[in-house]
């Protein structure tokens, strides 16, 4: 084999090597942001089922308080579930409501409101309860209405 022959087959390997580098850079690069990307779909899949924890929550909270309206006497129902006046039913429904995030006497305490149902021998309650979670600056909050019978 020639000298030149040799010297040329030398040479070779070294622009192969070059290019060789620069497919296991791009992979890499690809390989980095398809992690990347896979991370930050797993912090909001975590996100989204902490938020349904809380709201599955807010909800037994609110349902708990119109079951508990239905075994009440209708007529006190008012009086007893009264912000201002610290009824005892809405006391209660407070104090289960501090067991969400952001929740306190001043601060996302959850709502009762009473209205005549014209067409129902009833009145209409709707129960809202609102939570704010620590690194959110929404409230988020759920709401179940029912009637609630005259006697």
């Amino acid at each position: 084999m020639s000298p030149r022959l040799i010297r040329q087959a030398e040479r070779r390997p070294r622009t192969l090597r070059g290019a060789f580098l620069l497919e296991i850079l791009v992979a890499i690069l690809v390989l980095a942001l398809t992690s990347a990307s896979v991370f930050g779909l797993l912090t909001i899949a975590i996100q989204e089922s902490s938020n349904t924890q809380w709201r599955m929550k807010a909800l037994s909270i609110a349902t708990s308080a119109l079951a508990q309206m239905w075994v009440e006497n209708p007529a006190m129902l008012a009086d007893r579930y009264d912000a201002t006046g610290n009824g005892a039913g809405y006391v209660a429904l407070l104090a289960a409501a501090k067991g969400l995030p952001g929740v306190s006497d001043a601060e996302n305490a959850p709502a009762v409101s009473f209205e005549s149902a014209p067409f129902v021998m009833g009145q209409r309650v709707l129960v809202t309860v609102k939570w704010q979670l620590p690194h959110d600056s929404s409230v988020h909050h759920t709401s179940i209405s029912g009637v609630i019978p005259r006697p």
